[in-house]
């Protein structure tokens, strides 16, 4: 009598071995900037060989992509509660708090590049998770609701890329305060 296969990704082997190589992944970020680490390095400190890396990721960037969305998700879920128009100031109060004090391994796992997708993604779920915000405005139809909706991620991602370039300033308060006034009422809002 043949023995029922468990499926893939329940395989205890499989589990250990990814866990393995997340672990290696982020005890190397946590020393090295992404650019530098290689797949020989990973595989050295996770104790695994090449063919078994390139069964589970396609590359270094599918490990880091995969490591960016589990930190999208689990910042998405914690925001989740946010259903109204009314909600948004809250939601980029969380962005800011939440990115503001990452440090180590999350914070360089998020920002490792330039256009911070780590961020773009953890905004994008936020805004899929939370769509009852953007229903909330009114019905629209598909594409206007992407307008308004890349509106949303794309402006607080620009302005939380410029408060770090800038020092962290104003202070923290302040720039939650702008920033809502800005997306939720304009310049007009300010002026």
């Amino acid at each position: 009598m043949e023995k029922e296969r468990k499926p893939r990704d329940e395989d205890l082997r499989v589990v250990k071995t990814k866990e393995a190589i997340r672990q290696s992944f982020r005890k190397l970020i946590a020393d090295m900037p992404y650019a530098d680490i290689t797949v020989a390095e990973l595989i050295a400190r996770a104790q695994i060989n090449r063919k078994t890396f390139y069964l589970h990721y396609k590359d270094m960037d599918a490990l880091l992509a995969e490591q960016q969305s589990e930190i999208a998700e689990r910042f998405a879920a914690r925001i989740s509660r946010y259903k109204a128009v009314d909600d948004i100031p809250s939601i980029i109060r969380e962005v800011f708090e939440r990115y503001s004090e990452q440090v180590g391994i999350d914070e360089r796992i998020i920002s490792c590049d330039p256009n911070m997708n780590g961020l773009r993604k953890t905004m994008e779920r936020i805004w899929e998770l939370n769509s009852e915000c953007v229903d909330n405005l009114g019905e629209f139809d598909e594409h206007t609701r992407g307008v308004i909706t890349t509106f949303l991620v794309s402006s607080i991602i620009s302005i939380y890329r410029y408060w770090r370039r800038s020092g962290r300033q104003p202070d923290l308060a302040e720039v939650i305060g702008i920033s809502s006034n800005l997306i939720c009422n304009g310049v007009n809002g300010i002026v």
